[in-house]
């Protein structure tokens, strides 16, 4: 990365070992990664601290990753924070009116994408550039 600040990431993920291995991910790539388990704790961060990006599951306990970026995208302080969606779920008809409501910036399946994909992804959203080794 860059010798500015590290950019801030917020995952938003209720499953403790993927929660993990993303944030040991993302942190050897140089980011700063909070952590929410559920869209009511991931509301009240995101709002606090505004993430440079969100990785957000969709199955979430109570409020659905869907609810909360329709929620955050509805407030003045998170209309343009990039949102990765991270889910194991296909995207249905109502899925898909969200996502083209909300404008998360990708859609990935877990089991469809491996850690690189997902760091490239990130950098790519947030406009990093990669060098090649």
């Amino acid at each position: 990365m860059s010798a500015s600040a590290p950019k801030l990431l917020l995952i938003v993920e209720d499953e403790a070992r993927m929660a993990h291995m993303l944030k040991e991910t993302l942190e050897s790539e140089g980011f700063t990664v909070s952590e929410a388990r559920s869209a009511e704790n991931a509301f009240a961060s995101a709002e606090s601290d505004r993430p440079d990006l969100i990785l957000l599951d969709i199955m979430l306990p109570g409020i659905d990753g869907m609810s909360f970026l329709k929620n955050m995208r509805a407030s003045a302080w998170g209309k343009k924070i990039p949102v990765i969606i991270l889910t194991n779920v296909s995207p249905d008809d109502q899925i898909m009116e969200g996502i083209v409501r909300d404008g998360p910036s990708y859609y990935i399946i877990k089991a469809e994408t491996s850690m690189d994909d997902i760091v490239a992804k990130v950098k790519t959203t947030l406009g990093i550039q990669q060098m090649q080794m």
